[in-house]
């Protein structure tokens, strides 16, 4: 069975929960990723954002607000108010199955990869998809664990 390593994107970027929220949305736009993982002064992970994180704080803004004054809407929502703490990671030893698991169980669509509480890269439902079409993964019944 494959590992999370085998498959995770490496040089992940990150960001910290005062990061402005328009750099995090040019970083999405420029890197085409959906999700960034915010670490502390040392590097741990604390939290995550997402593309949708971003877009649900946009869709709870009306109208006025987003054109109120000249003001760009992302000035004027904060990271730390739109990220995720309650973060879910994995490891990098950890199998494929684990992490869909951890993905279909929690709804989500990435996770971090952390080791020596760094991280080190991220999975992302995309990235199980690309290696089972790419015939890098292969999964067969065996691998998944049935509860009766």
């Amino acid at each position: 069975m494959s590992t999370i390593e085998e498959i995770m994107s490496k040089n992940v970027l990150v960001s910290k929960k005062d990061t402005p929220l328009n750099e995090i949305i040019n970083a999405f736009l420029k890197s085409k990723i959906h999700h960034m993982p915010i670490v502390n002064s040392k590097g741990a992970l604390r939290a995550i954002i997402s593309a949708n994180d971003v877009l649900e704080a946009i869709h709870e803004m009306d109208q006025f607000a987003i054109n109120y004054n000249g003001y760009s809407l992302e000035s004027r929502i904060e990271t730390k108010d739109e990220m995720t703490s309650a973060v879910i990671s994995i490891t990098k030893e950890q199998s494929i199955i684990e992490a869909i698991d951890l993905m279909v169980k929690n709804n989500i669509h990435a996770l971090p990869v952390e080791e020596d509480e760094e991280v080190v890269g991220i999975i992302t439902s995309n990235d199980i998809l690309k290696a089972i079409y790419n015939g890098q993964l292969i999964l067969t019944e065996d691998d998944f664990i049935t509860s009766e």
